[in-house]
């Protein structure tokens, strides 16, 4: 049997989330936002030692950003992984929307 890397199969973790990610859009359920904000986390962590420095440096501030905002607020601990899903829908929405004019 080939001693594969680890790294080699990724994206069937990616695609798995991803799958789950669409299975949300029709069927919105919080346990599994929760949990798709949980391999998001896992995600970022693997993709972190092996991102270009640029993006580690702006990985760095932007989650340090995150995390005095997070630590200024009320919040609970198990909101944070809710914090770390859905919000590039907030860009399909207003594609969308400014898409209204041209339908019929």
């Amino acid at each position: 049997m080939c001693n594969r890397n680890f790294t080699q199969y990724l994206y069937v973790f990616y695609l798995f989330v991803f799958l789950l990610d669409v299975i949300y859009l029709f069927w919105s359920n919080s346990s599994l936002y929760t949990i798709i904000g949980l391999f998001a986390i896992v995600m970022i962590a693997i993709n972190f030692k092996e991102a270009d420095r640029v993006f580690k440096i702006l990985g760095i501030i932007l989650l340090s950003a995150g995390a005095v905002f997070y630590l200024s607020s009320n919040e609970s601990v198990t909101k944070i992984p809710s914090f770390f899903c859905g919000e590039y829908r907030i860009a399909f929405s207003y594609i969308d929307a400014s898409m209204d004019e041209y339908r019929c």
